[in-house]
């Protein structure tokens, strides 16, 4: 199956040019495998990167259709940074490309904390009985707990910014939107002068 999906999705690789591509036919492609097929969904996350830049005349509601078919769970890191940063994306996939990221680091936070919980001991003495390694590792965990905590923070900025982002175009999108009531004041009829 993992030898069936790399090969559709270098063939969706090569199609996602094509002008001439549906989206009916682009979103089948991406989504006739099932998601167990695929470790990552980056290069597909790269060819639809490269059919909405091709179409870029496509609706919102298209769009939409395209980012749905994402698994954003399944995007590297670095897929989904480029992801929260796309403006061919609709502004809900970046929310929900930080997101998931969040949901990644806070699994790896817990899987840490509980390999900690089962392998460290602050009594625990080195084969040699030297506490400087112990020491060492223990001041790394600590630089890297604080790395990760600043990278949380900073993506719980950027989904608050990415919200706010969010709210105003939807404003914008009411005014845009709301039915223009006629003015009655502005359509009398002027008296007839002359018969």
């Amino acid at each position: 199956m993992k030898k069936v999906s790399s090969l559709i999705d270098q063939y969706i690789a090569e199609v996602a040019p094509d002008r001439c591509l549906k989206l009916s036919t682009f979103v089948a492609l991406v989504t006739a495998l099932p998601d167990s097929a695929r470790d990552s969904w980056d290069e597909l996350y790269h060819a639809m990167d490269i059919y909405l830049e091709v179409h870029a005349e496509l609706s919102e509601d298209e769009k939409m259709k395209i980012s749905c078919a994402l698994r954003y769970e399944k995007l590297s890191s670095e897929a989904c940074l480029h992801l929260s940063r796309n403006t061919k994306f609709p502004t809900n996939t970046h929310v929900r490309a930080l997101m998931s990221q969040q949901s990644k680091l806070k699994k790896l936070l817990q899987g840490i904390n509980n390999a900690k919980r089962y392998t460290y001991s602050p009594y625990r003495l080195t084969g040699n009985g030297d506490r400087a390694t112990e020491d060492e590792c223990s001041e790394k965990k600590v630089v890297y707990d604080e790395k990760v905590e600043t990278e949380i923070q900073r993506m719980q900025w950027r989904v608050m910014e990415l919200e706010k982002v969010c709210k105003k175009m939807q404003t914008q999108m009411a005014k845009i939107m709301r039915p223009k009531v006629s003015n009655h004041r502005t359509k009398r009829s002027l008296p007839r002068l002359c018969s």
